[in-house]
């Protein structure tokens, strides 16, 4: 049975000068209601957080990067979410970009969706 530890961001492994393998919780530090070293396994914490692969972690960076330049949109997607259509060429453009942004973002949330939290 797999460990909630093995894919826990927060678990830092320890090798002992015998070879033995140790998964150290780091919430201990900072929180007592956690051990140091749980029982393994763990299939159940309020503390898991699971740890990202660098696709992931890159697919969310350029995610990240595409709303924030759609920031400088914000008067028009108000001006559109007011209603307020005025049926030009940019207009209909725009509202494919917004179209197309959404359908991204489905998408990625489709493909990355993340595993409900597991609690104690």
């Amino acid at each position: 049975m797999t460990s909630l530890c093995e894919s826990c961001a927060r678990m830092r492994e320890v090798i002992s000068a015998k070879g033995s393998r140790f998964l150290l919780c780091r919430l201990s530090q900072t929180d007592p209601g956690y051990p140091k070293y749980p029982p393994q396994p763990v299939l159940r914490c309020e503390g898991y957080q699971r740890r990202m692969d660098p696709d992931h972690l890159q697919a969310l960076a350029e995610r990240d990067q595409l709303w924030a330049g759609l920031r400088q949109l914000l008067p028009e997607v108000a001006r559109l979410a007011r209603g307020e259509f005025d049926g030009s060429e940019r207009e209909r453009q725009f509202v494919q970009l917004i179209a197309r942004i959404v359908e991204a973002e489905l998408r990625f949330r489709a493909n990355h969706a993340e595993e409900p939290p597991a609690s104690c």
